[in-house]
């Protein structure tokens, strides 16, 4: 069995962190930032789709391997899958073995249902083994050792009979083999029995081998390691020569242990039958050498994941590039290696790596550098004439192809080129000349949503379907349970917008019909209804008003008092009335996850009614920090700050106006506190009369201590509350309004 994976650096990286406290607030992902697609098959398969600058640099040297044509082979995409299961994001792909639990899973059927004896297998969220004298964690007993342990007793069941003598008494010793995994007390095999066939014997001087790496003898490991390897004969021959060295390494104590362990490392190297352990043992090699020449390790590392990697060390070397990636990238020596240049600069949002993949496009004029030099362009940029036509270029059967096409298509949207990027929009949504990705989809949709020529169009692009919905203590956009549908919401730049572009009248003529999902058209007749309140636009409120009435029967007798409105006032005081109960209301197209709490309840986090500028809060969905939005990134990420959104194409001068006037009036009105609370005093002052009035002014008081505020809001607060008590005192709502907070 091979033996545990040692790192130098990175190993606490591999744990996954467990979140004890919330609250655990829903977020939708539109289109993954992180990593790829999941499952990441695709991605492995040179399936790229839109590459990320906040991609893991594990991802990204896929991406160069392939954009470069070195591409991956069965076997490096086996070692790549590894190194993922390594960082414990294996199980999201959904196609990964787990060998610890086939091993306990064969020892409780060996053993008549009994379990198998306490291990430590290190990977995925099992513990890691301490190792006191070094005071560090170390993958010990690793997902190979068990995967070895499965197949040797699959291959000797099949050729001596699972009830054998021989396959009975290996069975006994590989479970005290695994006894070691937690390096406390130390458990050997007893030696082969007499009689047993040769090749038990042989296994048996392994299993004792592997006991004393496992348990931290060092020099027992050592000797027993040397000894197989001297014997032609035995199946762990090649192998125990890499593991001799591995567990001088592991004994390390001195410089002149490390000296042992170059030395015996080169002999292997330079021994042609050994070829297929000079991955891994080049890899030993690097590690002993790490402190003394730690640049010099780092280069060549990169070199070796840029090119073909033959000799079955990709795992190993993504563990230690990307361990020392974050210290050594950027210096000028790591510069020297094209891979680690290319990584680090398509990973900063700084000008100065926007000019050195210009400067590095223009020089090498290679695909990895035209992909860093369009997801950095701004369309005003000089030259940007020569990067398009070089992008123009790129042929769709090139793995970066999508990636290409996306921010050739971005630049030429922000460049006022909204008819000639329609048609190619279209053939892509629909899979020419390739399928997209999910979360590829979902970028090139808003870009087909702004050059909509129609108020249809736009309304029909607006939906999409999330590729994840998690929650905001999830910044690594991991699934936290099974695949589930996902209903089509809006994302940022669609609410966007819809929010500071689209006027309201153009809400009415959508939401008339049926083009959006019925869930989604229902939350946005109610912000058409309180938008439309409090930007003064009545005819748009009345509009609003009918059709709530037929998605939100439950509104029916709070909505009779806005039709029955005799003027602007009253119908403005009958809206924030019906806005008062329904703590779901917002002046904004909502981007993201909707609300968790029910419609008419109140929600335990605040997530009610809006704040002051609501449009820019978008409330509950706190890692909506732009991700990678195809608005602001990267259009607003050089020189002035640029709109959050582009003028959808069928939208005129008066339409921008109009959006412009009512959003204006919006921020007038302030948050739901301020816009409803100030509607109701001002009503109630004039109506005392109006049945309405101190179940309005309550709810104003309840509205303070559970939506938003600014910071003088809580003057409204104080002026419904002494209303209500100087004379309504004895009313009901009173008795329930007993105090009010200022907040």
């Amino acid at each position: 069995m091979k033996a545990a994976i040692w790192t130098v650096a990175g190993l606490l990286a591999a744990v996954g962190v467990a979140w004890n406290c919330g609250p655990f607030l829903p977020v939708a992902v539109f289109s993954y930032a992180r990593h790829p697609d999941l499952p990441r098959t695709r991605f492995l398969q040179g399936d790229l789709g839109v590459l990320r600058p906040a991609y893991a640099q594990s991802y990204l040297v896929v991406a160069y391997r392939y954009m470069s044509g070195v591409g991956l082979t069965a076997r490096e995409r086996e070692g790549v899958r590894d190194y993922w299961r390594d960082r414990a994001t294996g199980r999201a792909d959904h196609d990964e073995t787990d060998w610890y639990r086939n091993w306990t899973d064969l020892v409780g059927r060996v053993n008549g249902g009994q379990p198998a004896p306490k291990t430590a297998e290190t990977t995925g969220e099992a513990p890691l083994a301490y190792q006191p004298r070094l005071h560090s964690w170390v993958i010990n007993c690793a997902e190979d050792a068990f995967k070895t342990a499965v197949r040797t007793y699959e291959s000797r069941s099949r050729q001596f009979g699972a009830q054998s003598q021989g396959v009975r008494s290996w069975m006994v010793a590989q479970q005290k083999v695994f006894e070691n995994c937690e390096m406390e007390d130390s458990v050997m095999p007893a030696p082969a029995e007499a009689e047993l066939p040769e090749v038990f014997k042989q296994d048996r001087a392994y299993q004792i081998a592997a006991a004393h790496l496992y348990a931290g003898h060092a020099q027992a490991a050592i000797q027993g390691f040397k000894s197989i390897a001297a014997d032609a004969a035995s199946p762990w021959s090649e192998i125990s020569a890499y593991l001799a060295v591995r567990a001088r390494l592991r004994g390390a104590e001195s410089e002149g242990d490390l000296a042992k362990v170059r030395d015996e490392s080169l002999g292997i190297l330079n021994e042609p039958k050994l070829v297929r352990i000079h991955g891994m043992t080049r890899t030993l090699l690097r590690r002993a050498d790490v402190g003394a020449k730690r640049a010099e390790t780092f280069r060549e590392m990169a070199r070796s994941l840029a090119g073909p990697n033959e000799d079955g060390s990709i795992r190993e070397d993504l563990w230690d590039y990307t361990g020392m990636f974050d210290t050594l990238a950027g210096t000028p020596e790591a510069e020297e290696e094209d891979l680690t240049d290319w990584i680090h600069t398509f990973q900063q949002d700084t000008p100065q790596a926007t000019l050195h993949a210009w400067a590095r496009w223009r020089e090498r004029k290679s695909l990895p550098w035209l992909v860093a030099a369009l997801e950095k362009a701004n369309s005003r940029d000089a030259g940007i004439q020569q990067l398009m036509e070089d992008a123009r270029g790129v042929s769709p059967k090139s793995p970066a192809f999508v990636t290409v096409a996306y921010h050739r298509l971005r630049l030429s949207v922000a460049a006022g080129q909204k008819a000639q990027s329609r048609a190619e929009l279209d053939g892509l949504l629909a899979g020419r000349p390739v399928k997209l990705p999910a979360s590829a989809r979902n970028l090139f949709q808003p870009l087909r949503m702004t050059v909509a020529p129609t108020l249809d169009e736009f309304f029909l692009f607006v939906a999409r379907v999330p590729v994840l919905e998690t929650d905001n203590m999830d910044d690594a956009e991991w699934p936290r349970e099974a695949p589930k549908r996902l209903n089509p919401l809006i994302d940022t730049g669609g609410a966007n917008a819809l929010n500071e572009a689209v006027p309201l009248r153009h809400w009415a003529t959508a939401l008339q019909g049926q083009r959006l999902p019925g869930e989604m058209r229902k939350r946005l007749v109610l912000t058409m209804f309180a938008r439309a309140a409090f930007a003064s636009q009545w005819k748009e409120l009345d509009s609003a008003a009918s059709l709530l009435e037929g998605v939100r029967p439950d509104l029916k007798d709070l909505l009779a008092g806005v039709q029955a409105a005799h003027d602007e006032r009253e119908k403005k005081f009958a809206a924030a009335f019906l806005l008062l109960h329904t703590p779901e209301a917002k002046t904004y197209a909502r981007a993201g996850s909707e609300r968790t709490a029910q419609d008419r309840r109140l929600d335990n986090y605040r997530d009610n009614w809006w704040c002051p500028d609501a449009a820019d809060y978008q409330a509950g969905n706190f890692l909506l920090r732009d991700r990678f939005s195809e608005y602001a990134s990267p259009e607003e990420r050089k020189g002035p700050p640029q709109p959050r959104w582009i003028a959808p194409a069928f939208l005129s001068a008066a339409d921008l106006q109009q959006a412009a006037e009512e959003r204006a009036r919006l921020r007038t009105a302030g948050s739901a506190l301020k816009a409803l609370g100030s509607t109701a005093v001002e009503w109630a002052k004039s109506h005392k009369e109006d049945p309405r009035v101190p179940e309005a002014l309550a709810l104003t008081v309840r509205a303070a201590r559970y939506g938003c505020s600014d910071k003088d809001d809580w003057k409204v607060t104080r002026a419904a509350f002494q209303f209500l008590h100087l004379n309504f005192g004895r009313s009901e709502w009173a008795r329930k309004t007993p105090i009010w907070v200022q907040y």
